[in-house]
């Protein structure tokens, strides 16, 4: 194992965004199943890597505010009719001059706006902000990390004892196997929203894991949903008292639709049970 100390954050931001030597990917992911403090400081990073990445798409998506358009029209043409008045010889420094002190300007006014517009509060719902992690959280954890499960099927008698610690009553294990999906393995985060548990199934081929995901939650119970807020993925959700559940994969919708179905109508028969 990976002595923890020798895990710069500058490796643990390699790690995140995918870099790195697979051997050296493998003894960090060791040494972070190991280390919940240190796990927890790298899903932080993580979450934060996630945020200034959704910034910077909404920030090319956006529209540009009128004034700031007019202040660089502005800017060109005060720096055209400056050149213009300047001697042949000289045009390139001159305009050099002008137009990057007006540039200067329109620059700070527009980072100005960017940063005042990512301050804005956005409306959002516990429920949605709970389905954007969890979103996340299958990308980093059941993609390509390649990232070690800390509850390995034959720690499952381990991994059930945990979960009835954590989330205060047992959380039984779907049964896919009917679909084709064999169970891999369990693992525990600590993130914002409380914490999520996920486990994972995969297929023969393991390109299109499936993640049964819940964490503690007061919205109201509800029925089972499709969550629009993901890309190259299919989330389906639902909540009971207490918890939230999701079912997350990059299968085909249909295949989706079915695992979901069935996984709602385990734990619906579950949790109509006493725990």
């Amino acid at each position: 194992m990976a002595d923890i100390k020798q895990i710069s954050d500058q490796e643990l931001w390699e790690y995140i965004d995918g870099g790195l030597s697979r051997a050296r990917r493998e003894q960090i992911a060791a040494t972070l199943a190991e280390n919940p403090e240190q796990a927890a400081q790298a899903e932080a990073m993580r979450q934060q890597n996630e945020r200034l990445k959704a910034l910077g798409q909404d920030i090319i998506a956006g529209p540009v505010p009128d004034k700031l358009k007019k202040l660089f029209e502005t800017a060109g043409d005060n720096s055209l009719s400056q050149s213009s008045r300047i001697a042949p010889g000289n045009n390139f420094m001159a305009f050099g001059r002008t137009g990057s002190s007006v540039i200067s300007i329109a620059v700070g006014f527009a980072i100005g706006w960017l940063v005042h517009s990512s301050l804005q509060p956005q409306p959002t719902s516990p429920i949605q902000d709970a389905l954007s992690y969890i979103s996340s959280t299958y990308d980093f954890y059941s993609g390509q990390n390649d990232l070690p499960l800390d509850f390995l099927p034959e720690r499952r008698a381990d991994m059930e004892e945990r979960i009835a610690k954590l989330f205060g009553r047992s959380i039984a294990l779907p049964d896919l196997s009917p679909r084709g999906y064999q169970y891999r393995g369990a693992r525990i985060i600590p993130a914002s929203i409380g914490n999520v548990a996920i486990y994972q199934f995969d297929v023969a081929d393991k390109n299109s894991p499936v993640a049964v995901i819940f964490w503690p939650s007061e919205d109201p119970p509800s029925e089972l949903s499709n969550f629009t807020g993901s890309e190259n993925k299919q989330i389906r959700y639902w909540t009971v008292k207490g918890y939230g559940f999701a079912v997350a994969s990059n299968a085909a919708p249909d295949i989706v639709d079915g695992l979901s179905q069935d996984v709602y109508q385990f734990y619906q028969a579950a949790f109509s049970e006493t725990p």
